[in-house]
């Protein structure tokens, strides 16, 4: 519903502009979000972010506990600043913003996913807030071939070691 779609947009909107960091790009199409930021570990937080925000509210059409539940997916790849016409202003572009919509098109619900490459960034440079943790490897939508997904969540004693 209408109600719903705003409640959304509201809360993601609401973490995204509690944040030093402002992403490169943030869109709302249809049902879903598209951010982009130039760092992995501010990417992966506000994810996290997002995505607990979303599990701790209920929107108004929604008896308590009966929240909606939103998947999330990271991608870490080259995009191109381009035109869009659509739009009228620039954006950042690419196959690998295809292919974040796809993981998230294979997510459970109420988690984020993430792709092999983000993973690895995550590790090399990530400052240990989070945890990618190995799911397996699926089949993605649109002919976009087989990945090696991983389930990204905040770190604990455990998922450190």
């Amino acid at each position: 519903s209408f109600q719903v779609q705003r409640w959304y947009s509201s809360t993601v909107a609401a973490v995204l502009d509690s944040v030093a960091t402002k992403p490169l790009v943030r869109e709302s199409r249809g049902d879903g979000f598209y951010v982009v930021y130039e760092s992995i570990t501010e990417g992966g937080r506000q994810a996290i972010a997002i995505s607990e925000a979303i599990a701790s509210s209920t929107p108004p059409t929604f008896s308590e506990g009966k929240a909606p539940r939103l998947r999330l997916s990271l991608h870490a790849g080259p995009l191109f600043r381009l035109y869009d016409a659509i739009l009228q202003r620039e954006t950042w572009s690419g196959p690998s913003a295809s292919l974040g919509a796809r993981i998230e098109a294979v997510s459970l619900p109420s988690t984020v996913y993430c792709s092999r490459e983000f993973a690895a960034l995550y590790k090399e440079a990530g400052d240990g807030e989070l945890s990618c943790e190995y799911v397996g490897r699926f089949t993605l939508p649109k002919n976009s071939g087989v990945k090696s997904l991983y389930r990204v969540r905040r770190a604990t004693a455990k998922t450190l070691q």
